[in-house]
């Protein structure tokens, strides 16, 4: 089992808190579960931090999800069978979560970077790879509540892509662009 933790330490180096999260999945194998970790984090000027994280790529046909507590209540994601889904949460300065808003698809965008602009909102950067397999390109930006979703078509397959975001400070997805690798053009 692969579990994800978020923690804080103190300008004096003492742990203050720490917060895990792990999906359940209804498969193991070979001792390997659904795999969560945290891939970036960004700090606010608050003490609150923007979370990137994966969750979920269950194996051999199981399906996994992960229950976060949040200001707004109980937010359950969900992962289906080998899907690494990505999950973007604001911690508040305490270690509660105030919101999770998610990445799902059969793509999954790697080597996450957050920068956090004047207004809290934050710009996700990933790179991108299409589906060898001849799957779906597809991805959905899923909003916390009282947002829009943003479905969005990527690459071809076996294509590569820079993918940029923008997430509010309320977790509402704003708008997703990418620019294929090797071109000057840009989707949106």
């Amino acid at each position: 089992r692969h579990d994800g933790y978020v923690a804080r330490i103190t300008a004096d180096g003492q742990w203050d808190w720490f917060s895990r999260f792990s999906s359940s999945d209804t498969v193991t194998y070979n001792s390997n579960g659904a795999r969560d970790s945290g891939l970036h984090v960004e700090a606010y000027p608050d003490g609150s931090a923007l979370v990137v994280a994966q969750y979920g790529e269950p194996l051999y046909g199981s399906s996994a999800s992960i229950d976060l507590e949040t200001d707004e209540g109980t937010v359950t994601l969900s992962s289906g069978s080998e899907e690494r889904e990505m999950l973007v949460g604001r911690v508040h300065a305490n270690g509660t979560w105030d919101w999770v808003a998610s990445i799902d698809g059969d793509q999954y965008p790697s080597y996450p970077q957050v920068t956090i602009a004047s207004d809290e909102s934050a710009y996700i950067y990933a790179n991108l790879y299409g589906s060898s397999w001849g799957e779906s390109n597809d991805l959905d930006f899923l909003s916390a509540p009282g947002g829009s979703d943003i479905q969005f078509s990527s690459v071809e397959e076996t294509g590569q892509a820079f993918l940029v975001s923008k997430i509010s400070d309320e977790g509402h997805w704003q708008w997703v662009q990418e620019e294929e690798v090797g071109t000057n053009d840009i989707k949106a």
